[in-house]
């Protein structure tokens, strides 16, 4: 583990002495602790599970084919955090950096934020930017909470690198900006847009001629009724993406002619291509999950397949035509002052033209998108742009064509690491709530009904503690000559609720996982023995599972010659998919019962032990579920 290599190099600056010892310490931490600390929560752990628990053999089914105190608020946010975070990492420093925007308009402002270690002397981190006729350094001073924000101006075109690096200068991380002139921005600005909101619209008439080919003539009709509106939210949105891009050809062709933008029109239109950009990056988000074939190919399947089609439309909200109207209206009235123009105009000199009759210009041309923008605010909500085909086909035809059970499950998890003398080194626990379905055409009768389903769910609680200086081979080596404090530096942020409860059949699921830490979705294959009244289920390969962010980190400080040097540890948390299917593949049998009113209510539980107290590893996961026919 670095944490020793790194506390012997200070030590050897202090003890000479030392130094035979140490080149032995330092290959033991090479070759031994560092393997402890990187191997234990994903090799020893996979292999206690995998090993020792083979799931229950499915039976055949084939699968179906610089502004430091006054910045504005963050829009697109682009992550520049490291590419290798799926794995346990140790290192020197700790920072992170995130960009509001990796593309903007000259006059616009990017707005960078991140985090680092703020402790003793450490209390800023060195911003550098790097591009065209631009080489410049500052300080930012970190926040109490270890966080900092500050403010960038794009004042020339051209690509732009910015690079943050950590309070000790052990690390650093960059990101790039690329800055455009506006004359420019008719080719730039709503192309990729436009293409994803055709591509997302094709995807979506592909699905519902899928769910319209197993239909009755009545609901065929009833959702074709219901595409033919969204197709006309779509050509609303495709219009004012084609006045937008109206608008600035007519603007560049006016700079192209000498004109230059006041500093106010400057800001608006870098404020609305970050609020296009914006949306643009969570449509896309949402439509790639689902980019995938059904899991069978029943009307059920489809009609889920269907539903998210659909997600990627919620993108468009009344909130984010009401920014983009807000803007629009901004530049349209011309609202700097006359003063204002005035300084401008001084600072532009007088070859540049007069900066006042371009902002009016502007306004002119477009007053079209405005209107756009502002019809479009008010009929939107989160979902309403295809809401009409989510709720029909949830409500109806789900209900009309097929069986479905909804309920809860429930899933605890806890891993323990002991030393040798049974003192616990490392050990966090998880809980995890989810709601379940099980989903089947009503066509399908007899003993043996298959059914398809997912467990969609999210941590609602992390525990964590670690003593690093308990580990055997830190005590071996340190013989108490050393103090280790540790920092926390990050952890995962858990939802005190299942975001997928209120959403039983899991419709909208692209969105939640993208919005709930610690999302999980696993797809479920059932079988319902109608005779014995069980349901066996078997867990299939997640859609999304814990994401790489779900993780322990903690910088460990030692003082060498008064001056504070951190070690990063990123302690790793096993994903709910691994840790559940531990338990379900002993305990997968679930009982039915039925009332008086012959309701069917499905009822599971079951518990598994790996190891002992007094072992070097403890595994302990439990889970029940309960679900109800809904039709």
């Amino acid at each position: 583990m670095k944490i020793i290599y790194f506390i012997f190099l200070c030590l050897c600056t202090a003890n000479i002495c030392h130094s035979q010892i140490l080149k032995k310490v330092l290959n033991d931490a090479k070759n031994q602790a560092e393997w402890k600390v990187r191997s234990k929560a994903t090799q020893k752990t996979d292999q206690a599970i995998d090993s020792l628990l083979a799931p229950q053999p499915k039976k055949e089914e084939k699968k179906s084919t610089s502004k430091q105190t006054q910045v504005k608020q963050s829009t697109t946010a682009t992550s520049a955090t490291s590419s290798n975070e799926e794995s346990s990492t140790i290192g020197e420093g700790f920072i992170t950096l995130s960009l509001s925007a990796t593309e903007v308009f000259r006059g616009g402002t990017v707005i960078v934020t991140g985090t680092s270690v703020k402790y003793g002397s450490l209390q800023n981190v060195i911003m550098a930017v790097k591009g065209p006729g631009t080489d410049e350094q500052e300080d930012v001073k970190l926040y109490e909470n270890g966080s900092f924000a500050i403010g960038w101006d794009a004042e020339q075109a051209g690509e732009f690198t910015i690079t943050v690096k950590s309070s000790d200068g052990k690390d650093q991380k960059s990101a790039k900006v690329k800055v455009y002139d506006i004359d420019v921005m008719d080719d730039l600005w709503v192309l990729d847009d436009e293409k994803l909101t055709h591509k997302t619209y094709e995807k979506l008439k592909a699905e519902a001629e899928r769910v319209e080919s197993l239909l009755a003539e009545k609901d065929k009709a009833e959702l074709e009724k219901e595409m033919n509106e969204v197709k006309k939210n779509v050509d609303a949105v495709l219009k004012l993406y084609n006045d937008l891009a109206k608008a600035a050809a007519g603007l560049g062709n006016i700079i192209k002619k000498g004109s230059s933008l006041s500093p106010t029109l400057y800001d608006n239109l870098s404020l609305l291509n970050d609020k296009l950009n914006e949306q643009q990056a969570q449509m896309q988000k949402m439509y790639d999950p689902a980019n995938h074939q059904p899991y069978d190919n029943t009307v059920c399947e489809y009609l889920v397949m269907l539903n998210e089609a659909c997600a990627a439309f919620s993108t468009f909200t009344n909130v984010w035509s009401k920014s983009v109207a807000t803007i629009l209206k901004n530049i349209v009235l011309d609202k700097a002052t006359p003063k204002a123009v005035e300084v401008a105009n001084d600072k532009a000199g007088a070859n540049m033209g007069d900066l006042g009759a371009v902002d009016k210009t502007a306004g002119k041309l477009f007053a079209t998108a405005q209107l756009d923008a502002e019809g479009l605010f008010g009929k939107l909500s989160t979902a309403s742009f295809t809401g009409d085909i989510m709720q029909f086909a949830t409500d109806v035809l789900m209900k009309k064509y097929c069986g479905v059970f909804k309920g809860e499950l429930n899933h605890d998890y806890k891993i323990t690491y002991r030393n040798s003398a049974g003192a616990t080194w490392w050990a966090y626990s998880y809980k995890t709530e989810a709601a379940v379905t099980f989903r089947y055409p009503k066509t399908n009768s007899g003993k043996l009904i298959k059914m398809k389903g997912n467990i969609e769910g999210n941590a609602t609680e992390f525990k964590f503690f670690q003593d690093v200086e308990q580990m055997d081979d830190f005590k071996e080596q340190m013989k108490g000559r050393a103090k280790l404090t540790p920092i926390q530096l990050y952890k995962p942020l858990p939802v005190s609720f299942a975001s997928s409860k209120k959403d039983e059949l899991g419709f909208g699921a692209a969105a939640r996982g993208i919005a709930t830490p610690a999302y999980f979705n696993i797809p479920v294959d059932a079988e319902y023995d109608t005779e014995a009244e069980t349901i066996k289920i078997f867990l299939n390969d997640p859609i999304i599972d814990f994401t790489p962010m779900v993780k322990y980190t903690y910088g460990y400080i030692a003082i060498a010659a008064g001056i504070p040097l951190v070690t990063r540890v990123d302690f790793p948390i096993n994903k709910a998919r691994l840790t559940l299917n531990a338990v379900v593949s002993r305990s997968n049998e679930l009982t039915v019962s039925k009332d008086a009113k012959n309701n069917l209510t499905v009822k599971g539980s079951g518990d598994r032990h790996i190891g002992t107290s007094s072992s070097e590893t403890e595994h302990e996961i439990s889970y029940s579920v309960t679900a109800k026919n809904d039709n």
